[in-house]
C-alpha cells in the first residue's frame, strides 16, 4: 500500500511528539469535519491512527457506514448526514496527508 507507507514513515515523529492515544484510548473527541488547509495541525497528529484507520477500511472495501460505527463512532443509521460528513472529510483528510506529509518539518531529518 503506497499511501499508507506514507504514513507508516512518519509513525515515529507523531510518537516522539507524543501525538497517538496510548492504549486507554486517551484522545479528544471527533471533529464533525476534519481540517482542510495546507498545514498539519495538532488534530491530525492527534488522530493520525483515524486516518490510518478510515484508509485501511476504505482501501479494503468497507461499507463508509461500517467504517462510520467502528471507527468514527457515530451512528449511521441515526444521523446518516451527520457520519456521512465525518466520513467523507476524515478520508479526504487522510488522502491529503498521504500525499503531502513530505511537507511536514521533521527536524530529526
Amino acid at each position: 500500500m503506497q499511501v499508507l507507507s506514507a504514513i507508516r514513515a512518519y509513525l515515529p515523529h507523531f510518537l516522539a511528539r507524543g501525538a497517538l492515544p496510548s492504549a486507554r484510548g486517551d484522545r479528544s473527541e471527533l471533529a464533525e469535519v476534519a481540517p482542510v488547509g495546507p498545514i498539519v495541525t495538532a488534530y491530525d497528529e492527534e488522530h493520525i491512527d483515524t486516518y490510518l484507520r478510515v484508509l485501511n477500511a476504505a482501501q479494503e472495501g468497507v461499507e463508509w457506514r461500517e467504517i462510520s460505527r467502528m471507527v468514527l463512532r457515530t451512528d449511521p443509521d441515526q444521523d446518516a448526514e451527520r457520519a456521512r460528513q465525518m466520513f467523507d472529510s476524515h478520508l479526504a483528510r487522510a488522502k491529503w496527508m498521504t500525499q503531502h506529509l513530505l511537507r511536514v518539518d521533521l527536524p530529526d531529518r
